[in-house]
């Protein structure tokens, strides 16, 4: 009895890893070379940030281990960058 416990245990664990977050490098290959906003809305979701500088938007997607930044220009992607996560 006890070690099905342990088993099911274990087994929600995995379970509630598998829904953290993806890294950096799993949310670039998802999303490839994305042309267009709603490009990576499909792929991605919404930003976890969307920050405005005139008509240049940045959208940050926080990862496990830091984040993605696809600046924007109207409707099209000008550049996918990464940032370290902050060690603290």
């Amino acid at each position: 009895m006890r070690s099905w416990k342990l088993v099911l245990a274990a087994g929600l664990m995995l379970a509630v890893a598998a829904c953290g977050k993806p890294t950096k490098e799993a949310m670039l290959q998802k999303v490839g070379d994305p042309k267009k906003k709603a490009e990576v809305v499909a792929l991605l979701g919404q930003p976890d940030e969307i920050g405005k500088l005139g008509p240049i938007e940045m959208w940050t997607y926080r990862a496990s281990n830091g984040s993605v930044v696809f600046t924007m220009l109207a409707d099209n992607v000008t550049l996918i960058a990464t940032m370290e996560k902050n060690k603290k």
